[in-house]
């Protein structure tokens, strides 16, 4: 517990960081959402820039996590001293992948960290100047890791794409979800709900969309698919809660042949709606809009 300067483990003193008032819960000793398990990179004492707040940042390899002591501290924060203190979330966690670290103007001495995190600009003071720079290192390292990620996962879509000759496209628009399986208890508010629609190496994926039990959510999502196998290829549609600090939660998948779009197509003139059941869950269905057209045929 007491040896977390070198090691990227998890400190048990997080525990005393109460996360209320956010909509998802975090586990501390989890995987996150697309960095592999989660690792502690650094924490220190910060306070803010204008009016003084003593705060604490802690640096995980997803996001960096600002708390407020619920006492005043008297000296720089470490887990040995202030091993009893607890904390209260001061903002909602700044996911990495979003944060834009502002620099240039400032001197060699300047001890203000600059972070803008979804048009809010945070302005914070190190304890010193060699703390802002190791602030500064540490975050660029983390971000560093967090683009590699999504670059290695956007090459390996890539390189399974593979060149055909495409006999026709599928237009497809995912309308809207509805009774999806009820949330996990980790959730307390809005789910930001999407789906992943693949068609053999090619994917695509709608944004996210507010739902709750009240509130099915609505995409009017479109997507393009070429087709290369009017007999073979499926497409197939993964309906996820997104997962801010976790993997995303699975809330079912459902499929459709090409080729029963195709005998549907026969029978109707333009798109044809299908409502899909949701396999390996309880309950849920999502709508698609689906328009093929041959190539041989236009």
């Amino acid at each position: 517990l007491h040896r977390i300067h070198d090691s990227e483990a998890i400190p048990s003193d997080l525990s005393h960081v109460s996360c209320e008032g956010l909509d998802e819960r975090i586990v501390f000793n989890s995987l996150t959402n697309s960095v592999g398990p989660r690792k502690f990179l650094h924490y220190g004492s910060l306070t803010k820039t204008k009016s003084g707040k003593e705060l604490v940042g802690f640096l995980l390899n997803d996001f960096l996590l600002l708390a407020q002591p619920c006492r005043p501290l008297s000296q720089p924060f470490s887990f040995e001293r202030h091993s009893h203190v607890r904390f209260k979330i001061y903002k909602q966690p700044l996911m990495l992948s979003e944060v834009v670290v502002h620099t240039g103007s400032e001197t060699a001495e300047s001890v203000e960290l600059r972070l803008e995190h979804m048009r809010a600009m945070f302005s914070l003071s190190a304890a010193s100047s060699s703390d802002r720079s190791l602030w500064l290192r540490k975050i660029q390292q983390a971000q560093d890791e967090v683009t590699h990620s999504d670059k290695c996962k956007l090459q390996r879509q890539q390189s399974k794409q593979q060149r055909f000759g495409a006999v026709g496209r599928v237009l497809v628009v995912v309308v809207e979800g509805s009774r999806l399986k009820a949330p996990s208890p980790s959730h307390v508010g809005k789910r930001e709900v999407f789906c992943e629609v693949s068609m053999g190496s090619q994917e695509h994926r709608t944004p996210p969309a507010h739902a709750t039990m009240q509130l099915d959510p609505r995409w009017n999502a479109t997507m393009q698919f070429l087709v290369k196998d009017l007999n073979e290829d499926v497409l197939c549609i993964t309906v996820l809660d997104r997962g801010h600090f976790t993997p995303d939660e699975f809330l079912g998948r459902t499929e459709v042949r090409i080729s029963d779009i195709l005998h549907l197509s026969q029978n109707s003139r333009g798109p044809i709606v299908k409502n899909l059941p949701l396999h390996e869950v309880d309950s849920g269905e999502v709508t698609l809009k689906l328009d093929l057209r041959l190539f041989d045929s236009q």
